[in-house]
C-alpha cells in the first residue's frame, strides 16, 4: 500500500492506517457499530462486516459485499467473520429486496449449519438477488430456509428491475 498524506489546515500528516496490514484493517473495522436513522433512506449499500442498526421505517434495497474482505485473513478468523455477517443481518429485516456478491453468499453458506438453528433476519423480503453465475441449485436448504423463512412470499432472482418499488 502506498503512503496517504491528509492535508488538515496547513499541516500535513501521514495516515498510518493505510500501514496496516490488511487483515488488521479488516479486524479493526468489524468493531465499528453503525446506527443509520434517515426516514427516506431507499438503498443502503455495505462494503464490510459491522453491526448495524436502522431507524428506518422500510429499505427499499440493501446490497451485501464482501469482495476482497477476507482475502487476506487467516482461516481460523473466517467462521468468526461469517458469524458477525450473519449478525449485522439482522440489523437489515425491513429490507424488501436484498441482493448480495458472490463472497457474501459464500460465507454465509461456510455457516448455513450454524444459522439453520435461528429464524431469518428478513421479514419485508420480496426478492433476494443472487450474484451473476451463482445456481439457486448449489444453494443449501438450511441457507435458503435463513433467508426466505420469515418472508415465505419472496423470491429468489438473479436480476433486478431498476423500476421495482
Amino acid at each position: 500500500m502506498g503512503k496517504k498524506k491528509v492535508k488538515i489546515g496547513a499541516e500535513c500528516y501521514s495516515d498510518r492506517i493505510s500501514r496496516l496490514p490488511d487483515e488488521l484493517i479488516h479486524k479493526i473495522l468489524s468493531f465499528l457499530d453503525a446506527k443509520v436513522v434517515a426516514p427516506k433512506l431507499h438503498t443502503f449499500t455495505s462494503v464490510g462486516i459491522f453491526s448495524i442498526s436502522f431507524g428506518v421505517p422500510e429499505l427499499e434495497n440493501v446490497n451485501l459485499k464482501l469482495q476482497g474482505w477476507f482475502e487476506y485473513m487467516r482461516c481460523e478468523y473466517k467462521d468468526k467473520f461469517y458469524l458477525r455477517f450473519a449478525q449485522m443481518l439482522l440489523g437489515l429485516g425491513n429490507a424488501k429486496n436484498v441482493s448480495f456478491d458472490l463472497r457474501s453468499i459464500e460465507a454465509l453458506s461456510a455457516i448455513s449449519h450454524f444459522l439453520a438453528s435461528f429464524p431469518s433476519p428478513f421479514y419485508n423480503l420480496k426478492r433476494v438477488k443472487l450474484p451473476r453465475g451463482y445456481k439457486v441449485s448449489s444453494m443449501s436448504s438450511a441457507l435458503r430456509s435463513y433467508i426466505l423463512g420469515g418472508s415465505p412470499r419472496a423470491t429468489i432472482v438473479t436480476t433486478l428491475s431498476q423500476n421495482r418499488r
